[in-house]
């Protein structure tokens, strides 16, 4: 079974993980921080907006269901994933 998720996941800032450490660097590097609050929700125009002043930079990649990205890593990068119904599934840096 690939890819299962061990750890907890605790986005009001505690440090479930040993890896805490690394990820809250890696996190701060492209804001997912700062927006970690609007997963789940849907990725209205407005919504968008909020989420890429919040983050306070640019750039932010808003990646689709089945939609091809670059392989390029750019650690500075907010991906925002979206599911089928346009709700904000997963962020992280690249």
């Amino acid at each position: 079974m690939c890819c299962a998720n061990t750890g907890s996941t605790n986005l009001g800032g505690g440090q479930p993980r040993d890896s805490q450490p690394e990820e809250t660097a890696e996190a701060s590097s492209c804001g997912t921080d700062k927006v970690a609050r609007f997963i789940g929700a849907v990725a209205v125009p407005l919504l968008r907006k909020a989420i890429e002043s919040a983050a306070g930079h640019a750039p932010v990649r808003w990646i689709a269901p089945g939609q091809p990205v670059t392989l390029d890593f750019n650690p500075a990068r907010l991906n925002i994933i979206l599911d089928e119904r346009n709700e904000i599934a997963a962020m992280r840096c690249g």
